[in-house]
C-alpha cells in the first residue's frame, strides 16, 4: 500500500477537524474571532497530529514490507517450485511403493481368496459326508431299537417262561413230596399189613392145628365160636388186602390226599399199633361185618 493511500485515508478519517480550507485572500476582512477560528481550523490539535504521526508510519513501513516482499517473491516461488517437484517426486516414489504393496496384498488376497474356496469347498464335502453318516447312524439306530425291543420282548417271555417254570416246579415239589408221603404211608401200610397178614396166619395154623389134634366131632360140635373166629379173621384179612390195594391204586394214578390226613394216618398206624391190635381182633374191628360164604 502506497504513501498517497495512506495519507487520503487520513485525510478522510479527519474531514471533521479541518472546518474551512478555503485560503484567505487579500482584502476580506474578519473579526479577530473569526480569524481565530479559521486558524484552529486550519492548525490541527494535538491528538490529530499523533494520529497522523502513526499513521505515516504505518505507511512506510506496509511499504517496505511490500518491497521485501517483492524482493523476496521470487525466491519463494523457486522454493515453492523446488518444494513442490520434491513432493511430485516423494509422492511419485510412495506411489510405486504402494503400487508394489497394493500388487503384493492384491496377490496375498487372491491366494486367500483361493484358500477359502478351496475350505469351502471342503466344509460342503464334509457336511455332505456327515449327512451321509448321519442316515447311516439314524438307520442303524433304528435297526438296534428294533433289536433291543425285539430281545426286551424275548426276555419278558423268558421272564413269563421262568415264572411258569417256577410254578410248575413247585407243583412238581408238592407233588414231590406228595408222592414221597404216600410212599411212606404205602411203605407202612404194607409193612403193618404184612405184619396182619403173617398173625392171622399164624392164627390159622394154630386153629388148623387145633382142628387136626380134636378127634371128637361132639368136641368140634361143642365149640361152635371156633369156626366163627375163623371168619372174621379171614374176613378181616380180605379187608386189610382190598385196603392196600386201594392205596397202591392211589398211587399209582397220582391221586395224592391231603398231607394231613396223611400225616395223621401214618402216626396213628404204626407197627407196633397193629401188632396190638392182630393181637386183639375184637378191639381192631369192633363190628363184624356179615360172612361172605
Amino acid at each position: 500500500m502506497s504513501e498517497v493511500n495512506s495519507e487520503e485515508e487520513i485525510d478522510d478519517q479527519h474531514q471533521t477537524k479541518i472546518t474551512d480550507t478555503s485560503p484567505i485572500k487579500k482584502g476580506d476582512f474578519m473579526t479577530y474571532s473569526q480569524l481565530q477560528k479559521k486558524i484552529n481550523s486550519v492548525i490541527p490539535d494535538e491528538e490529530t497530529v499523533s494520529y497522523n504521526t502513526s499513521a505515516i508510519q504505518n505507511s512506510q513501513l506496509t511499504y517496505s514490507m511490500s518491497q521485501f516482499e517483492k524482493s523476496n517473491l521470487g525466491k519463494i516461488e523457486e522454493v515453492n517450485e523446488s518444494q513442490h517437484s520434491l513432493f511430485s517426486q516423494l509422492q511419485q516414489s510412495h506411489f510405486i511403493s504402494d503400487n508394489k504393496e497394493s500388487q503384493k496384498k492384491d496377490q496375498e488376497i487372491e491366494i486367500l481368496k483361493q484358500q477359502n474356496a478351496k475350505q469351502q469347498k471342503d466344509i460342503q464335502e464334509l457336511q455332505i459326508s456327515l449327512q451321509k453318516l448321519q442316515v447311516c447312524q439314524k438307520v442303524e439306530i433304528d435297526e438296534l431299537r428294533d433289536q433291543l425291543d425285539e430281545k426286551d420282548k424275548i426276555i419278558a417271555r423268558l421272564s413269563q417262561f421262568e415264572a411258569y417254570t417256577k410254578e410248575q416246579q413247585k407243583m412238581i415239589d408238592y407233588k414231590d413230596k406228595q408222592l414221597k408221603d404216600l410212599k411212606e404211608q404205602y411203605d407202612i401200610r404194607t409193612y403193618n399189613l404184612q405184619q396182619i397178614v403173617d398173625d392171622q396166619t399164624e392164627s390159622i395154623k394154630t386153629l388148623h392145628k387145633q382142628i387136626n389134634q380134636s378127634n371128637n366131632n361132639s368136641q368140634i360140635i361143642n365149640s361152635p365160636n371156633l369156626f366163627e373166629k375163623i371168619r372174621l379173621k379171614q374176613q378181616n384179612l380180605k379187608s386189610q388186602f382190598e385196603e392196600l390195594s386201594k392205596l397202591y391204586d392211589e398211587v399209582i394214578c397220582e391221586t395224592p390226599q391231603t398231607p394231613t390226613s396223611s400225616k395223621k394216618q401214618i402216626i396213628t398206624r404204626t407197627p407196633s399199633r397193629s401188632i396190638h391190635l392182630i393181637q386183639s381182633p375184637q378191639q381192631y374191628n369192633t363190628e363184624p361185618k356179615p360172612s361172605l360164604i
